[in-house]
């Protein structure tokens, strides 16, 4: 039987509840014995999702005033609010990238154990909904997801030109072997932004002129309803090559 390492992290604020995870999933990734980790946000706060553009949805001289805390989760998910320091709790399974085919083969493992969890605390009618939403009586309780981690050189960066752009990036040495790019941006058609991403693979981050030339061929079949505030190809390389320095 495989020896697990067992963490109880207790109440912890949140960037400090997200920051030991990459620490943690190194130790396993390395070699190291398998991980579970339990613990709960230490105060109330809100959490910004990735692509969300932060001045679109809060008001941080509002939640500078009431000491509320704003942080962005540099992992999945969008937006949450905590109101209660006691009111989320936490399980985390750091696993060896071989013990699963697949992330849906990992989910089905570990969802009995979520499950008992919410067995035990009397919610038995809530149901599990895709692979990842736990509803009670239609409201989200919480999620049960999976993320590997990656084993290339990855970055994202986020740059607010008019509108919010988000950029990720995997490297190939100095070939963007994979990218995505997305924001709060409103184009036409709605895969245009899955478009530009696939025009970055095997390019070359060295060469700035054709990346923009990638972008730019992509722009020409993409509508923008205001192009006084929409994005350009510039704004787009410039978030690219941010994720690409993040990367290195």
């Amino acid at each position: 039987m495989e020896r697990w390492r067992f963490i109880d992290a207790g109440a912890r604020e949140a960037p400090e509840f997200f920051g030991r995870m990459p620490i943690l999933a190194a130790t396993v990734a390395t070699g190291g014995p398998q991980i579970m980790m339990t613990g709960m946000f230490g105060r109330g706060h809100f959490q910004i999702g990735w692509f969300e553009d932060i001045d679109a949805v809060m008001d941080l001289d509002a939640a500078r005033a009431e000491r509320i805390e704003v942080f962005r989760r540099p992992v999945w998910g969008g937006g949450t609010a905590f109101y209660d320091t006691n009111a989320s709790a936490l399980l985390s399974f750091f696993i060896h990238a071989d013990a699963f085919p697949n992330l849906d083969a990992a989910l089905e493992h570990f969802r009995p154990v979520m499950r008992r969890a919410l067995d035990d605390l009397g919610l038995q009618e809530a149901k599990f909904e895709g692979s990842s939403d736990i509803r009670w009586n239609g409201r989200k309780l919480g999620t049960l997801i999976a993320q590997a981690a990656p084993t290339a050189k990855v970055g994202f960066a986020n740059v607010k030109a008019k509108k919010l752009v988000r950029a990720g990036v995997e490297l190939n040495g100095d070939v963007i072997a994979r990218a995505f790019v997305a924001g709060d941006m409103h184009v036409s058609p709605p895969e245009s932004m899955d478009n530009v991403a696939v025009a970055l693979d095997g390019a070359s981050i060295t060469d700035r002129d054709d990346l923009v030339a990638r972008v730019k061929k992509v722009f020409e079949t993409i509508e923008q309803p205001d192009e006084a505030a929409g994005i350009t190809a510039e704004d787009v390389v410039e978030t690219v090559l941010l994720a690409v320095s993040k990367a290195r």
